[in-house]
């Protein structure tokens, strides 16, 4: 087992690097990572945080300072094990995935997809409303690749406009699952 403290820890270190380069700054909260989370779990969920992190913080912040909240709920819900990662920033623009899920021929024009068919067009391979791609974002994989990760640990990812602003991505992990 490994410490999903341990995990946070380089996510958090991570971000403020990331910030930094950014000219941003950013507070990383995570008030009760003090669980315990499977070794082969690691690698995936250290990944998909990584591009979480970086999406939120390219695309989303924009106050200053931004802040990103890890919370694990304190009772798992059934079998899963749930991670909820907030920030508080400006959320996403539903026009703009509307406008460029139209460009890749994923939605027609008259369509009117509700805004979480809208939030799922963005884990789309290549997907990406940002004009001008970085190190860090805007290249259309990151949010495939938090999928990818998190299907791989046999769990799903959910993405949720706060309505206070910012964006929440819940992760849910099959507590019983393991590599075959």
């Amino acid at each position: 087992m490994t410490s999903l403290f341990t995990v946070l820890e380089k996510i958090k270190h991570l971000a403020e690097l990331t910030a930094t380069s950014l000219g941003k700054s950013v507070r990383i909260i995570f008030p009760n990572a003090d669980s315990e989370i499977p070794d082969h779990w690691q690698l995936p969920l250290t990944l998909a945080l990584t591009h979480i992190v970086r999406n939120s913080i390219d695309h989303g912040l924009r106050d200053q300072p931004g802040e990103i909240r890890f919370q694990v709920p304190p009772q798992p819900l059934g079998m899963n094990w749930v991670l909820e990662i907030e920030d508080n920033g400006q959320g996403v623009d539903f026009e703009k995935i509307k406008a460029r899920g139209i460009d890749l021929g994923l939605i027609e024009s008259n369509d009117a997809p509700s805004r979480n068919a809208l939030l799922e067009l963005l884990f789309y391979p290549g997907f990406s409303t940002q004009k001008d791609p970085n190190e860090y974002s805007g290249r259309g994989i990151g949010m495939d690749i938090i999928r990818h990760e998190i299907v791989k640990l046999g769990g799903h990812v959910h993405l949720t406009q706060l309505e206070k602003k910012g964006l929440q991505v819940r992760i849910e992990i099959r507590q019983d699952w393991a590599p075959v």
